[in-house]
């Protein structure tokens, strides 16, 4: 008993960690097995009382449903330490169960909604190639989409370095979800000087057509953004 739940405790990783428990459930689960827990507890009560608390749930709600989250947390980990994006989709396409995570605005997330909304190949074609995330971006500002432009946005600044079209489109997405009050065009201005003209003249053009076709009552807010990106200092 004490080997096995040891055993069960030391595991490298939750997907271990479950086989463990699936080779030997029965004995896991066992009134005995709780007791060795609560031994090893005043050994390392850390690790003792994750394995306690997952224990616990895993007699609840059955291990696959306790287990589920943990994977799922650590296979996110794993996708986002690749370093090429042939390999990210390759792992993608080999678990996909995380597309059901959402993990906060990055570029992860981005590739995730994406693929919920459309699909995989699209999805890596916007970090591959910047005239499919333009064209992304394009259809994002003429249906109004919120979600998809407050993703675009982390592909455009963590991806492409494209700071101030990242930081106007974040601010239309902010007016567009009907969030004026987190919106501040005013921070456009640090990042007016390394933009181009064409930079600065598409994003006055996008906003503009944005503007007279979406979220009327931010009337005032539409205002502030152009003219921050046509302030010459």
């Amino acid at each position: 008993m004490q080997a096995t739940v040891a055993t069960w405790l030391s595991t490298p990783t939750w997907f271990a960690s479950y086989a463990h428990w699936n080779d030997h459930a029965e004995l896991l689960s066992s009134p005995e097995a709780a007791v060795s827990l609560a031994e090893f507890a005043l050994l390392d009560p850390e690790a003792a009382a994750k394995h306690q608390a997952l224990h616990e749930e895993i007699l609840t709600e059955g291990a696959p449903a306790a287990y589920r989250p943990l994977i799922l947390g650590e296979q996110l980990s794993d996708w986002t330490a690749l370093t090429t994006w042939d390999e990210s989709e390759q792992y993608l396409r080999a678990h996909p169960d995380l597309v059901e995570l959402d993990p906060p605005d990055s570029v992860p997330g981005a590739l995730l909604h994406v693929v919920r909304t459309h699909d995989i190949p699209t999805a890596y074609a916007l970090v591959r190639d910047r005239t499919a995330l333009q064209q992304y971006i394009d259809n994002a500002l003429t249906t109004g989409d919120a979600e998809a432009l407050r993703h675009a946005v982390s592909i455009e600044d963590e991806v492409y370095d494209d700071q101030l079209s990242a930081r106007a489109h974040h601010q239309a997405a902010l007016l567009l979800a009907d969030t004026p009050d987190e919106a501040d065009p005013e921070s456009l201005a640090p990042l007016l000087a390394n933009a181009s003209p064409d930079t600065r003249n598409r994003l006055i053009s996008e906003i503009a057509t944005l503007s007279a076709a979406h979220a009327p009552q931010h009337a005032a807010h539409w205002v502030r953004i152009i003219q921050a990106l046509a302030s010459t200092g």
